[in-house]
């Protein structure tokens, strides 16, 4: 499970280099299959715990902005909790993608070592299988984005679907002057 959770904060990660400070915006194209990856073979519980590690490890790193608030040290308690809250999206996204797949392995001791060992499944599966459960993971992350933007009170922030159309910091200095 360890080998899992290392894929899940490596992906949490580059879906934060995806956005602006870093800006690398394919990662984002990425990011989430390797979320799935690390969760392929997994039950529902343990695909929840995937999909958290990977929201906890994208939150933390892209809200460090956070701790640079002036305070008496709540403002890490705050960072902590709003990336734990935010985290349960992708946990749930991880979760609902995993219950609606088809070829999710049960009992097998070498999916829990390795993560690519339902792989081949997957890839036995027809394209338009694999093109449908595609689309629809699709349409659920962005339906879990559009919850989290709006459910109490709401943050609208770092949503995925955002980061092709960023502009770098960088770019906002020239917009300005001209």
């Amino acid at each position: 499970m360890r080998g899992r959770f290392l894929l899940a904060i490596a992906a949490g990660l580059l879906l934060a280099a995806s956005f602006p400070k870093i800006g690398i915006a394919g990662f984002a194209w990425v990011a989430p299959g390797l979320i799935l990856l690390a969760a392929t073979g997994c039950a529902g519980r343990d695909a929840f715990r995937v999909g958290c590690v990977a929201g906890v490890s994208f939150y933390l790193s892209s809200l460090y902005w956070l701790l640079l608030i002036p305070g008496k040290g709540f403002q890490i308690l705050g960072w902590l909790a709003l990336a734990a809250y935010l985290a349960l999206y992708p946990a749930a996204w991880c979760w609902l993608m995993v219950q609606s797949s088809k070829f999710k392995v049960q009992g097998s001791s070498v999916s829990e070592h390795f993560p690519l060992s339902s792989f081949y499944e997957i890839a036995s599966l027809s394209w338009a299988q694999r093109t449908g459960w595609t689309l629809s993971g699709a349409a659920t992350w962005v339906a879990l984005e559009m919850l989290a933007a709006r459910l109490f009170t709401g943050f609208p922030w770092l949503p995925l679907g955002l980061f092709p159309t960023a502009t770098p910091p960088t770019q906002h200095h020239a917009l300005y002057q001209s």
